[in-house]
């Protein structure tokens, strides 16, 4: 009796059921966008966060007119955050750190050597907590104190 119920069910039990299974489908699907991340990699928004540079993009010998390429140095490291943080190192050639290709893991990297690049103020309270978080590659290590 059970098989002859299950084969034979009624048109509107079978449409019910259906409809069950789409919804529970379009719910699977569309449900993770629904809370993902706006910002860049996937990660915060452009009110969580203040600054994203990343040497594979962005990356100017200029005031953001020509991409650096290996070597050069760096005017302008356009902010991805959504907020416009651009970082820059104006005319000072010397202060100013160099574009270099293929350095980790195949990428580009900025490479810093007694000089820097500016961010404008980013607005984080001097109350509040926040992150930095940094990828880079040392080319020497001093140890100190107890090892």
């Amino acid at each position: 009796m059970r098989l002859f119920k299950k084969y034979f069910e009624p048109d509107y039990m079978r449409r019910a059921k259906l409809i069950s299974l789409l919804i529970t489908v379009l719910l699977c699907l569309f449900m993770p966008s629904a809370f993902s991340q706006s910002g860049p990699g996937g990660v915060g928004n452009s009110t969580t966060n203040r600054l994203w540079l990343k040497s594979d993009a962005g990356v100017y010998r200029d005031n953001g007119v020509n991409l650096a390429t290996n070597n050069q140095f760096v005017e302008q490291w356009n902010d991805f955050s959504g907020n416009n943080n651009n970082a820059v190192q104006g005319t000072n050639v010397p202060l100013k750190p160099a574009f270099k290709t293929n350095i980790i893991n195949a990428l580009p990297a900025i490479h810093f050597n007694d000089d820097f690049i500016d961010a404008p103020a980013l607005g984080i309270p001097r109350t509040g907590g926040f992150s930095v978080i940094t990828v880079f590659q040392a080319t020497q290590v001093t140890l100190l104190g107890n090892q």
